[in-house]
């Protein structure tokens, strides 16, 4: 018995009622086809267990636009059962969040040996040149790797989420750049653009919506993919806005 799972090439993965409930947070559907599974799966339903997770913490931001948090609310209470049902199937071990940031990493946007030239088309030395602050740079490519300790370690040492760079002029002049349109980055603004993406284009909300209309949909090889990064945007939210709390600052998102 798989818990429902059919490794079958040829299958829709669609047709998986115990995945589809999962993502769609159906915790009555959910709990329903894992017991007719017997609930013998453990080890597959430790990766659901993450993917329901991911899940939770996207929910969990509160900057949902008003007339969607009723729909929220039916959601996290949804997703909370899934998660508890399947913790009292199986232990969840106690360095679980860091087992998870370790999973998350391997879908940012950019891979480890990406580096900052990547990114934003300058090197470290080139974007020192023109004025910007190495630690600034640092926390920008440590952000979109998901490199979560590294971001914290330079949050704690004074690097600036919200700190404007720009392969073609210095920080004196990055105003004119973005009234110009020109190519400018920002850590928090990828991050916001990234996340909004991951929720409107890559499905996860239509997804959400049709599992509270109680609607099939067909299952996007992305959405896995968008909710464990768009999971790893919002950790990298949590980390910025609390780093700006410990410092009296205004809210960034």
């Amino acid at each position: 018995m798989s818990c429902g799972n059919d490794n079958s090439k040829d299958k829709d993965p669609s047709d998986n009622k115990l995945l589809m409930a999962l993502l769609q947070n159906r915790a009555d559907d959910f709990i329903e086809a894992c017991e007719e599974a017997d609930n013998r799966c453990f080890i597959g339903i430790y990766t659901l267990y993450q993917v329901a997770y991911a899940n939770k913490l996207i929910l969990d931001d509160n900057a949902w636009s008003a007339g969607y948090w009723p729909e929220i609310e039916k959601l996290r209470a949804d997703n909370k059962r899934i998660l508890d049902y399947m913790a009292s199937l199986i232990p969840i071990p106690s360095d679980f969040e860091e087992q998870f940031r370790k999973l998350i990493s391997r879908f940012a946007p950019y891979s480890e040996e990406d580096d900052i030239e990547v990114m934003i088309g300058a090197s470290l030395d080139e974007l020192i040149k023109l004025g910007f602050r190495e630690i600034d740079c640092s926390l920008y490519e440590a952000g979109m790797k998901f490199n979560f300790g590294d971001v914290s370690l330079l949050l704690e040492a004074g690097a600036k989420p919200s700190a404007y760079l720009s392969p073609d002029c210095g920080p004196d002049d990055v105003d004119s750049a973005l009234k110009s349109d020109e190519e400018v980055y920002c850590l928090n603004d990828e991050i916001l653009t990234k996340f909004s993406d991951n929720i409107d284009i890559d499905g996860i909300a239509a997804c959400w919506d049709a599992g509270i209309k109680g609607e099939k949909i067909k299952l996007s090889p992305q959405l896995i993919p968008a909710i464990y990064q768009a999971a790893g945007f919002q950790i990298l939210m949590k980390m910025i806005r609390d780093n700006f709390e410990r410092n009296s600052e205004e809210l960034p998102f």
